[in-house]
């Protein structure tokens, strides 16, 4: 609501009437000026209904509607649950053909959900351990779908596309159960400064656009003189400063006071 709050002020200030320069009209249409919307169209955004103000706000609202019946799928994974075969096997069924776009989320992020729960009753109830290359392998083939499969003018059509999703989602999986057993990598991916990087990653995720669209028109009369390969590092270095400070302050002002809340609340049940 903090991030969506903040993009609507911005919409109103002088600066997101400035030109970009780019050709992107992806680029020229974040967050425009005065952008039109009416009172019911503002609550759908602060209730993250809507993506006009915040391009992630559908996909955190699927997050928390998988949320409502993750208590659900974790029962049916115990040890002895039968049904969880099934379910699994349903959400990957829906996810392979999920409709593309926002529509398709709920059942692309079940699957997801899944994945992650498979992961964790794996390190659970097994004593295998993944190598640090099995780890960097999974890592790695991550990107591999995005990789192979698009190209910068094809990326929009492939977006939240299962294709991408379901194997990104089952490399997770085996990501997150490697790193779930102490070794190399593991030492390495818990250096303080990525801990860090990791507390103010949702933060971070939410913030970005909103940055992007400032600096792209702060940086506007300067960003014709360079290539382009100058212009994409000069962006990404301003946005950078920008957006961790940000990220960092709302993390620890906002998500953390409402993560302790949150745990009180859960005690009480």
């Amino acid at each position: 609501m903090v991030v969506t709050l903040i993009s609507a002020l911005y919409t109103r200030l002088s600066i997101a009437a400035w030109p970009v320069a780019t050709s992107d009209p992806f680029m020229a249409g974040i967050l425009p000026h005065n952008m039109p919307l009416s009172a019911i169209a503002l609550l759908k955004c602060f209730l993250s209904l809507s993506s006009s103000l915040v391009p992630q706000g559908w996909t955190v609202m699927v997050e928390l509607i998988a949320a409502l019946f993750f208590p659900f799928v974790w029962l049916c994974s115990r040890k002895n649950g039968r049904l969880f075969l099934p379910v699994a096997l349903m959400a990957l069924c829906l996810s392979a053909f999920a409709p593309p776009g926002g529509k398709g989320l709920p059942l692309l992020y079940s699957f997801s959900f899944i994945a992650g729960i498979l992961a964790c009753r794996a390190w659970q109830n097994s004593t295998i351990r993944l190598a640090g290359g099995g780890i960097v392998l999974a890592a790695v083939s991550m990107s591999l779908p995005t990789l192979l499969l698009t190209t910068p003018e094809n990326l929009a059509a492939f977006f939240n596309s299962p294709k991408l999703v379901i194997p990104e989602s089952i490399c997770a999986a085996i990501f997150l159960f490697g790193l779930s057993k102490p070794g190399k990598v593991t030492t390495f991916l818990t250096k303080r400064p990525l801990l860090w990087l990791g507390d103010i990653s949702f933060s971070l995720y939410l913030v970005h656009f909103l940055v992007i669209a400032i600096v792209g028109r702060l940086l506007s009369p300067v960003l014709p003189h360079f290539p382009v390969i100058v212009r994409e590092i000069m962006v990404l270095a301003v946005t950078l400063l920008i957006a961790f400070p940000l990220s960092h302050f709302i993390f620890h002002l906002i998500e953390l006071p409402l993560n302790r809340l949150g745990h009180r609340l859960a005690k009480l049940w």
